[in-house]
């Protein structure tokens, strides 16, 4: 057992955890995303920060996904950011790409953010709309929403992926339209019930971006959710393909992920695998280890 930070594993006269990185290499970042094949973890320790009791929220609509999209990238650059919570999202049953925000922080701050924050959605074409529509529009996105009303009587799958921001308008229009024609090709097209577009920040430079697709599980037969579940494979290759990554580290999406890993790469994995695994017990078989 090892404790890994800035803490008694790299200094045994403390036993105060710091940060990551004083002391040692980040050995902490090597244990996160690793799906479980380093080791087991016993213990977590992560920063509480303090929630400010005060919020908005609203959203602004746009005539096109490129108005949209000109304010959200500038919206990612201010900095420090205005929002504290933003997506850009289209539901099949609304026209125009909405972006939703919230903002958190202090009455004064909030009110000086939220400001500046209109004024930008403004300045590139955006309708402000009422915070119940808002509402209505970004609950097609929450996770309460998909466990009431889809859950309990359909199927749904999420295609989505990191990208590069720059990337992102391009290959949200090709993944829409791959998924479109495998759908198409074969026959599951009239299952679909409902489905959401969305992009999300991640980084500065990067977001979480892709479609949400509901299906009408009850009127499809086993050999149609198998080629449901099919396309997603399909359209995984078709991401890495393109230069995007894999949102989510378990199972096939493990293997896919390593498919396209530098040779070089894929030996200092397994080396780092090989030496605190010898025996290959912790979940054989990701990544391709």
């Amino acid at each position: 057992i090892i404790t890994t930070g800035a803490g008694p594993g790299t200094n045994q006269h403390t036993e105060h955890m710091v940060d990551r990185t004083p002391g040692s290499p980040n050995i902490t970042g090597m244990f996160l995303g690793d799906a479980g094949v380093f080791g087991i973890k016993t213990r977590v320790y992560f920063r509480v920060f303090p929630k400010q009791g005060e919020f908005t929220y609203g959203a602004f609509q746009f005539e096109s996904f490129e108005e949209m999209w000109a304010v959200f990238s500038k919206l990612m650059r201010v900095n420090p950011y205005l929002y504290t919570r933003m997506v850009g999202i289209l539901p099949v049953w609304e026209k125009k790409w909405t972006i939703f925000y919230v903002i958190r922080g202090a009455k004064e701050e909030i009110a000086f953010r939220k400001a500046w924050l209109e004024t930008l959605c403004r300045e590139g074409g955006g309708e402000e709309i009422s915070n119940t529509l808002a509402r209505d529009i970004i609950m097609t996105f929450s996770g309460r929403q998909l466990g009431k009303y889809y859950a309990s009587r359909g199927k749904f799958k999420y295609f989505e992926h990191i990208l590069r921001k720059s990337d992102a308008p391009d290959f949200l229009r090709k993944q829409e339209g791959f998924i479109k024609e495998k759908m198409s090709a074969a026959g599951l097209d009239i299952y679909v019930t409902d489905s959401v577009k969305y992009i999300v920040p991640k980084e500065r430079h990067s977001v979480v971006m892709g479609h949400l697709y509901f299906m009408d599980e009850g009127k499809m037969n086993e050999k149609e959710k198998e080629a449901f579940e099919q396309i997603g494979y399909e359209e995984v290759d078709h991401l890495l393909e393109y230069g995007g990554f894999v949102e989510g580290a378990q199972g096939n999406l493990t293997r896919k992920s390593a498919s396209v890993w530098q040779p070089e790469y894929h030996r200092f994995v397994k080396a780092i695998k090989s030496a605190l695994d010898p025996n290959n017990i912790l979940n054989p078989g990701l990544w391709r280890l």
